[in-house]
């Protein structure tokens, strides 16, 4: 059997199943099963069977029974289980990635095996203890050794797709051994969590809830990620499989609750890394590399922005070197991953051909780091303190730093071990700082946001991730799933998960939190609805287009804080876009009566005057904004553009002049030939139009350009074959 033939067979079976036909799904099942020599999935199928044909039978004696719907649901669960691991054993025999490939690998693996890695891994702490005593062949040699049964192990748990009952067990002793290095722990919960991300599995899913609570916040925060994931790439079955996650809801007190909340928000913030790392390549890092060796301004800020951010939201950097440094330490400091460009080329060390490595925690007794460092502790040793108390890697990252630094020619790789330790120095030998540094980086929510990281370098570095369901790519909506939704339905939470929605610039879903927050709560004190919170949820329906409502939003933060420039001017421009053209200009008054010398809101305010066709009001702005600013081709193009709609086609044309002896653009000469012709200087406006036409990229965006001032030629005598003619003078004659 093919694997097109083994797909529509999964996808008929689970059709029967969908449409509660459980007889004729089984009778499918057991067929596959009795043929491939399936026992134990066999055995499991026969007890499912015999339950159903009871349950039948009681039915049809008309014996009541309130739990029939609850134990038919259990049924149904138990084949879509069952079907899952057939369909799993089934390409495993036709499929070629990596996880079959492992899975046919392991599938001959014995219990005394899988226990012999685990013997390896308990007696490492103490093999750990005399290593520096040996010499550095018989160091690698136990390092290596304890690695290999890592990775077994790591294989073995993400390649089972269904434990027993002993299975669990013996994974349950596994996290709760004292003797077990806590790195290699984490390294489990990693296999656990890509394991459930294959194929759901209600023992698995359990004990990853119950190691929420492992006392080692390390190993916690992975296994809490973990079921954030599993929840993302497979709803459904985590919620068929909500048994399973009672664990969670026995543990999550506030404290707890509170870290899957930050989790949830760190992951949706890792979902933008995309857009953080382009800002880094193509604009804090060029700028960084510009002005090395200068803090000097560059270029000059942008024109105002009609829909800009409020003021009190964010920090508008200016062009400054020290202020791009900063930029980027408030990415990092707010959990962006920043380090994304400058690392993604550097995992095709040999290190990460094992895929267990792209998960393993960093490790100075780790074999390829004790191979450059050594384990003494002592000289160049000095950098991995530095580096394992620095929040600024994730662990991945780290890795990829040391083979890099190994890679550099022994005299350069030396004093750059004397110049970091040399800066590092006073932290190394300050107890206090150092203990700081420690702290810091054990912190539950710096934990996950690292191990995030490591994930999404996996995820969208590894060679081969098309394999992989990658979460990042999903829908990222935990509060709307039933059992996250009962713990993350709290007030505090929910602002929390609004305000990093809109930070992320999310605005529909921050507006559906927005939304329940100020509904949702009923008998609840709102001492968080504010007028700031009104600008936040008006904002999202702006950037929405659904002006009107962000209007009335707008309106209730006006009435809490009247006369805030920045909810006055959006207040405007929602008016402007829903051609309200005079309540506008009654919102930019309010503005102009704080600012009467604002020129960005004279422009404003001309243009709607200048849409209602009140020109000679229009011009007035534009001659008072032109006096404070002489010469500015923003405001030039307003008044040529104003005097023609006007009929003023002289003092249109001497306001073209001016912007096209600027640096004009396509627009500009249109508009001067739209003046010239108007004015039947028509050998001018074709030398317009075809200067306008070679600035532009293409012949179809001139055309586009120009047809959309038909009307207004047309309106001032410009016939539509005249317009034809014109633009073949202008393209092809």
């Amino acid at each position: 059997m093919n694997k097109k033939e083994i797909e529509s067979q999964y996808k008929q079976i689970s059709l029967l199943l969908r449409n509660n036909r459980l007889l004729e799904a089984m009778v499918q099942l057991d067929a596959i099963l009795q043929d491939s020599k399936l026992y134990r999935l066999s055995a499991k199928l026969d007890e499912v069977r015999t339950s159903y044909r009871y349950m039948l039978q009681y039915m049809s004696q008309g014996v009541a029974d309130e739990n029939r719907a609850h134990l038919f649901g259990q049924l149904k669960d138990m084949l879509k289980m069952l079907l899952e691991q057939t369909h799993l054993w089934q390409l495993d025999q036709v499929g070629n990635s990596y996880y079959h490939i492992q899975r046919k690998l392991m599938s001959g693996k014995s219990s005394a095996w899988l226990e012999e890695q685990i013997r390896v891994l308990t007696d490492f702490s103490d093999e750990l203890a005399v290593c520096q005593l040996m010499p550095s062949q018989n160091q690698q040699q136990i390092l290596q050794k304890h690695e290999q049964a890592a990775r077994n192990l790591f294989i073995s748990t993400w390649c089972n797709s269904g434990w027993t009952v002993e299975e669990h067990a013996q994974y349950q002793r596994f996290f709760e051994s004292e003797t077990i290095q806590p790195n290699d722990q984490c390294l489990i919960v990693s296999a656990l969590t890509l394991s459930l991300m294959q194929c759901v599995d209600a023992m698995k899913l359990s004990l990853l809830a119950e190691i929420c609570r492992h006392k080692d916040a390390r190993i916690a925060q992975r296994a809490l990620v973990g079921v954030a994931l599993v929840a993302i790439v497979s709803p459904k079955q985590v919620a068929l499989h909500a048994d399973a996650l009672i664990p969670l809801s026995t543990i999550f007190d506030n404290r707890i609750a509170g870290r899957l909340n930050t989790v949830y928000i760190q992951l949706l913030r890792a979902q933008n890394t995309d857009k953080v790392d382009k800002k880094m390549r193509e604009e804090i890092i060029p700028e960084m590399i510009k002005n090395a060796n200068q803090l000097n301004i560059f270029g000059h800020k942008s024109d105002e922005n009609d829909d800009e951010l409020n003021p009190d939201w964010q920090k508008q950097p200016d062009a400054k070197f020290e202020d791009k440094i900063r930029e980027m330490g408030e990415l990092q400091q707010a959990g962006a991953d920043v380090y994304l460009s400058t690392f993604s080329q550097l995992k095709s060390y040999p290190f990460f051909h094992e895929l267990p490595n792209w998960f393993l925690p960093f490790d100075h007794a780790h074999s390829s780091v004790v191979s450059i460092f050594g384990l003494d502790g002592k000289g160049e040793n000095n950098l991995l303190t530095l580096l394992l108390h620095s929040g600024m890697f994730c662990n991945s990252d780290k890795y990829s730093l040391c083979f890099t630094m190994n890679m550099m020619p022994k005299e350069g790789r030396e004093q750059l071990f004397s110049q970091l330790t040399d800066q590092g120095a006073d932290m190394l030998e300050d107890e206090q700082r150092l203990k700081g540094l420690k702290n810091y980086i054990e912190q539950p929510e710096v934990i996950s946001n690292t191990y995030i990281h490591d994930l999404y370098r996996f995820f969208k570095l590894h060679p081969r991730r098309a394999e992989f369901k990658d979460p990042f790519a999903q829908e990222i909506a935990l509060h709307s799933l039933p059992f996250f939704r009962d713990l993350l339905e709290t007030s505090e939470y929910q602002r929390q998960l609004a305000d990093a929605l809109f930070q992320l610039e999310k605005y529909a879903e921050a507006s559906e939190v927005y939304d329940f927050l100020l509904l949702g709560f009923k008998g609840e004190e709102k001492s968080y609805i504010n007028a700031d919170f009104y600008r936040r949820y008006a904002y999202c329906d702006q950037k929405m287009e659904a002006y009107l409502s962000a209007l009335d939003t707008y309106k209730h933060a006006d009435l809490i804080q009247p006369g805030h420039i920045w909810t006055l001017r959006q207040m405007a421009i929602c008016c402007r876009m829903s051609e309200d053209y005079e309540q506008a200009i009654g919102y930019y008054r309010q503005i102009e009566e704080i600012e009467p010398e604002n020129i960005q809101l004279m422009l404003q305010i001309a243009a709607c005057y200048a849409n209602m066709a009140e020109y000679k009001i229009a011009l007035e702005y534009l001659i008072k904004a032109d006096y404070l600013d002489a010469d500015n081709p923003k405001i030039l193009r307003a008044l040529a553009w104003c005097n023609f709609l006007k009929g003023n086609y002289e003092r249109a044309s001497e306001y073209c002049a001016r912007v096209l002896q600027m640096q004009a653009d396509a627009s500009d000469y249109l508009n001067a030939g739209h003046v010239a012709w108007v004015m039947g200087k028509v050998s001018e406006a074709t030398g317009h139009y075809r200067q306008a036409a070679q600035l532009c990229n293409q012949r179809q965006e001139f055309i586009e350009m120009f047809n959309k001032d038909i009307r207004l030629l047309e309106e001032r005598g410009i016939t539509t074959t005249d317009m034809a003619l014109m633009k073949e003078l202008t393209l092809n004659f």
